[in-house]
């Protein structure tokens, strides 16, 4: 008795620790609960918090969901965001860990080019609901969008000839061609010029009390990550390219 009252006042008094509450929306490579370590967004995610002391649980959620729950503290991390001001007053971005390069990719042979998104003007393009697409393709109202649910019916509406083009992350592109359509990729390409890459970020929910720390130590451990081979060892499980 005496032992414990001693570590008691040596340690301090024991707080149970809850989980950080991760959440992710279906995007492979880097949200997909079939993929080693939920996807590889939420394992880079959660390797770092992991390093840093953290344990955590993951959720599947829509996007839109994931970060409305963040918002009101239903989740702790949204694992995979763009940054926008908007959502900046309610969640704290970590340092970016990857980055997203959008392109446009056509069918071979079809004689297709352009340097300015004019030049595709009459072009039948598409696009996935809620997909982050620059905001000058979204506001290109000379290009007509078929809006699908997820990228993959896009892509074999591409391959079927019944569009022109499909414009996605090409990590997203590969990942899905490689796994669903192989014999169709021989026949598709991308069409240069890609859009400029956009950082992606994590997010902590401001209605944590900790999240500041939260954000400091996630950026410490990124940082580590990149230094010990960690962080590369992630992205050669996912066979991906940084």
């Amino acid at each position: 008795m005496l032992l414990l009252f001693t570590l008691a006042l040596i340690c301090g008094p024991v707080f149970a620790v809850e989980p950080l509450r991760i959440v992710g929306d279906e995007w492979p490579p880097y949200v997909d609960e079939s993929l080693p370590g939920n996807g590889l967004s939420v394992e880079i995610v959660t390797e770092a918090l992991k390093k840093s002391g953290y344990a955590t649980h993951f959720a599947l959620e829509d996007l839109s969901r994931a970060i409305a729950g963040a918002r009101i503290g239903v989740y702790d991390v949204v694992s995979n965001i763009w940054y926008s001001e908007d959502a900046a007053t309610d969640l704290d971005f970590t340092d970016p860990y990857l980055s997203n390069e959008m392109c446009f990719i056509k069918r071979k042979g079809v004689d297709i080019e352009y340097a300015f998104l004019s030049d595709l003007r009459g072009m039948v393009v598409g696009v996935v609901k809620d997909y982050p697409y620059p905001r000058e393709f979204v506001m290109a109202g000379d290009i007509i969008k078929i809006p699908v649910p997820t990228m993959l019916p896009a892509l074999n509406a591409l391959a079927a000839g019944q569009i022109n083009l499909v414009l996605g992350d090409r990590r997203d592109i590969d990942f899905l061609l490689a796994k669903f359509m192989p014999q169709e990729a021989k026949t598709l390409e991308y069409m240069p010029p890609c859009f400029p890459k956009n950082d992606l970020f994590a997010a902590v929910s401001k209605t944590n009390p900790n999240h500041a720390k939260i954000t400091q130590d996630f950026n410490a451990a990124l940082k580590r990550m990149k230094t010990d081979g960690s962080y590369q060892f992630i992205l050669d499980k996912h066979s991906l390219e940084h």
